[in-house]
């Protein structure tokens, strides 16, 4: 038979091995007429189903194409098989045998893949058959390999079923689930579920019918694009998994008292009009090409409906940047959206009992007031139906620049609801976040900066569109190009060449060039390499010694070599009578198409520059998490303040009940849920019984949202947890002090504190503070929720009053105040 190298060659296996990711040699593996298709041996009732033909049978067509010279051609080929090659050198030899075999096979040969589910009464029982194809003699390894894996607690057997000389076992602890395997023909086939073995084995014999015997085969299988070579083919079909689900119960009942089962779920949410989700790719030229489509036929509603929008053209995009080397253009509707959205939640909630519908329907009704404006008509209704993420390349500096551009339908309207969102993020955010107003053009540019001046983004809103970026200067520049004073992106001859691939109308589409990107990741590669091998040295230091990559850089061919080949990857989805399709055509495979913005036109690219930015995103997300923590002690201090207006005082450290000691009250965390808009909560508490009562166990184990600190964990347990205490004073016995005492603090066991007892003045006096060690439910009185000031360091030592964040604690103070404390 013919091959790229022979298969008793370890080398040219393991090449197979490295180029998993997106290319291999092919072969070509002459046909034993006793070895079926292997589409004969996967079951009819498939709901999940995946063939790939291995680049064997597709050897010209994969020669002409430009990742071929791109991957291969190139040497990029060798440097993987050289880095698989001394990786695989220090596995088990059993395991690198094994892989090497097999991911070669696959690579070369192909594989087939489906998921099945009984068609009879009952609960689905699902099982799943995979094929190697040609690929029987990895029996023995792959047998030799999971007995030594699996132990004695597996018992492996051999037995002839169906005419097929399986080796099989059941799984422990789990039911009529097995495992197994046996040769067909040529190809080796591994079956996994409940009773898979008898119900894969009969599918093989014939007496079960296979996959081939189906419409859904019949009428896509069939269905060949002219001048495309398909090398993979699958489906996911949807319908029969509903109908298998659609009358199992969930565990929640009607307002009736009849169950609520999952069909009638997915009918609230529009989705019993999806049918089956194909997809394949193939070779076309120097292209790879893929299409999806989504059986979906109109009326459609409910999620459905957020896909089903009107087709739009590159005529209807903004005026992109000259040069930009990608963009991403949806059509929606926002509005449509809201409504659509809507609907199906008050769908679903027809199923749910009277009293979850009138909640429900409340904070439906009461959103406007929470927010501040309507959602609806003050923010969706003011905004266009088409939205485009492009790159920049004339801004960004280090990094190339983005921009995100929405259509404007009422400006005015559109800039009152956001000046009402910046005055509550000022009002949230505090100094952390400072918002600079610049006038350029006649239009206001708006800029965000931390308060260590680092950027976070800019916006302006103009009469038509309104865009976002990185900087004020890429925001500028979209208005000069919406005024004529710039350049605009037109589609050179190359990028024509590509779009005429594809149908000129669609709702979406995504236009990329991968050369940047690629070009990025092969040039930063020494710096890669220096930080991975410094990385092993680490680890290697730690545990069994030096750790060398079996590559350098050098083994890296030249960006040059692998990006000339390459050309602009697009993809667009269309709206049809019977569904949506996906059509998608890539110069390299494995490149993503949506999300090829800036440099990041690969998966790989993009990791390289989150590494690169992952400080400053940590730095931003912490922020944002302490400015979250201010907001919920801020909340807590409005809480205590509407609490000591309603009774004249404070709410005391544990609830007063003379009849239990502090540790075993309620707190005064409980105290205050109705001023933290938990009034129904509050209801459901006995605060004569112990915090621990079983009365209570279920309103005490419900998580409230102002006592997480989001810098933390919330954990798991029986009981809701608090990451935030009051403050008891100085002292181990500062609990139990007088409020005439200069130690006492705000909260205290049966201490009845007022303003007027705060002597050192109510904004030099702490009341609440975040705590980070022997962290409680918030429900409990004693340590859990109060904690006195006993050990240096004060902040971050033994007694856990402190935060999350580095270098000190936010504090309530009780004038309202929220401040950061250092540790120092």
């Amino acid at each position: 038979m013919l091959i790229v190298g022979s298969v008793r060659n370890r080398s040219f296996v393991l090449s197979g091995i490295a180029l998993l990711l997106g290319a291999a040699v092919s072969l070509g593996v002459s046909r034993l007429e006793e070895t079926p298709p292997p589409e004969n041996l996967l079951p009819a009732d498939a709901v999940v189903l995946c063939q790939w033909d291995g680049f064997t049978a597709h050897e010209a067509a994969w020669r002409q194409t430009a990742a071929y010279e791109a991957l291969v051609e190139s040497g990029c080929a060798d440097f993987a098989k050289k880095l698989a090659e001394g990786l695989l050198a220090q596995a088990p030899p059993d395991v690198a045998t094994l892989l090497e075999d097999a991911v070669g096979s696959v690579i070369s040969k192909g594989v087939s893949f489906a998921i099945a589910l009984n068609g009879g009464q009952g609960p689905p029982t699902p099982f799943a058959v995979l094929v190697l194809h040609r690929s029987s003699r990895l029996a023995a390894e792959l047998q030799r390999l999971v007995r030594q894996a699996a132990g004695p607690r597996v018992e492996w057997q051999e037995k002839k079923i169906n005419g097929r000389q399986v080796v099989w076992a059941a799984l422990p602890r789990t039911p009529n689930v097995e495992a197994g395997w046996w040769s067909e023909g040529e190809h080796l086939v591994i079956a996994i579920g409940i009773q898979a073995i008898e119900r894969a084995t009969s599918v093989a014999a014939g007496t079960t019918p296979n996959v081939t015997h189906t419409q859904l085969w019949k009428t896509y299988h069939a269905r060949k694009r002219a001048g495309v070579e398909r090398t993979w083919f699958g489906w996911f079909d949807f319908r029969r998994l509903r109908e298998a689900v659609q009358d199992i119960p969930v565990p929640a009942r009607r307002g009736d008292g009849q169950p609520i089962r999952v069909g009638q779920i997915i009918e609230a949410f529009g989705l019993d009009r999806v049918g089956t989700i194909v997809s394949w790719s193939g070779l076309e030229g120097r292209a790879i090409r893929s299409e999806t489509f989504v059986e979906a036929p109109a009326p459609r509603t409910g999620l459905l409906a957020l896909a089903d929008q009107k087709p739009m053209t590159l005529k209807d995009l903004p005026p992109l940047p000259a040069g930009s080397p990608s963009f991403a253009a949806c059509r929606f509707d926002a509005s449509r959206a809201y409504d659509e959205v809507l609907r199906s939640v008050r769908r679903f909630l027809e199923l749910a009992p009277a009293d979850a519908q009138r909640e429900a329907e409340a904070l439906i009704a009461s959103l406007s007031d929470k927010l501040g404006f309507d959602p609806k008509a003050d923010l969706c209704d003011s905004l266009g139906d088409v939205f485009c993420l492009y790159a920049d390349p004339n801004q960004g500096g280090l990094f190339p620049g983005f921009g995100l551009v929405v259509k404007v339908d009422d400006s005015e309207r559109l800039r009152s609801t956001v000046d009402l969102l910046l005055r509550r993020l000022q009002d949230v955010a505090g100094r952390d976040v400072t918002i600079q107003r610049t006038t350029k053009g006649g239009r206001e540019l708006i800029g965000f900066t931390f308060r260590q001046g680092v950027p976070l983004g800019a916006f302006a809103i103009g009469r038509r569109w309104a865009c976002v970026a990185l900087s004020t200067q890429s925001v500028e520049s979209f208005f000069l190009r919406v005024d004529g004073k710039l350049d605009s992106w037109r589609p050179s001859a190359e990028y024509e060449e590509v779009l005429n691939a594809v149908p000129k109308q669609f709702t979406q589409i995504a236009l990329g060039d991968p050369r940047p990107g690629y070009r990025t990741l092969l040039g930063a590669a020494p710096l890669l390499f220096s930080i991975a091998q410094a990385a092993l040295d680490r680890v290697g230091r730690r545990t069994i010694g030096p750790i060398e990559l079996p590559v350098t850089a050098a083994d890296i061919p030249p960006a040059e070599l692998f990006v000339r080949p390459l050309f602009p990857n697009v993809a667009v989805w269309t709206v049809e009578e019977d569904g949506f399709r996906g059509i998608a055509r890539y110069s390299l495979p494995g490149a993503p198409i949506f999300g090829q913005i800036g440099a990041g036109s690969t998966a790989a690219t993009t990791g390289v520059l989150v590494a690169l930015l992952l400080p400053a995103v940590q730095q931003a997300r912490e922020a944002a998490r302490r400015t979250r923590s201010r907001n919920n002690l801020k909340q807590l201090g409005l809480a205590l303040h509407n609490y000591h207006d309603a009774y004249g005082r404070f709410p005391v450290g544990t609830h007063p009940n003379p009849k239990l000691p502090p540790e075993k009250r309620l707190s005064w965390m409980a105290d205050v849920l109705p001023f933290v808009e938990q009034a129904p909560l509050y209801e459901q508490i006995d605060f004569e019984k112990p915090w621990d009562d079983p009365a209570n166990r279920r309103a005490l184990s419900r998580q409230v949202s102002v006592f997480v600190n989001p810098g933390q964990r919330a954990g798991r347990g029986r009981h809701g947890v608090t990451h935030y205490v009051g403050l008891a004073g100085l002292g181990r016995d500062a609990p139990m002090l007088p409020v005439t005492s200069r130690r006492a603090g705000v909260f205290g066991y049966d201490r009845i504190v007022r303003i007027r007892d705060i002597r050192d003045g109510s904004s030099n006096t702490m009341a609440v503070s975040e705590a980070n060690k022997k962290l409680g439910p918030w429900g409990a009185g004693g340590p859990s929720t109060i904690r006195a000031l006993t050990t240096r360091p004060c902040i971050n030592g033994p007694d856990g009053i402190g935060g999350p964040f580095r270098g000190g604690v936010s504090v309530l103070f009780v004038d309202g105040s929220v401040r950061f404390v250092s540790e120092s």
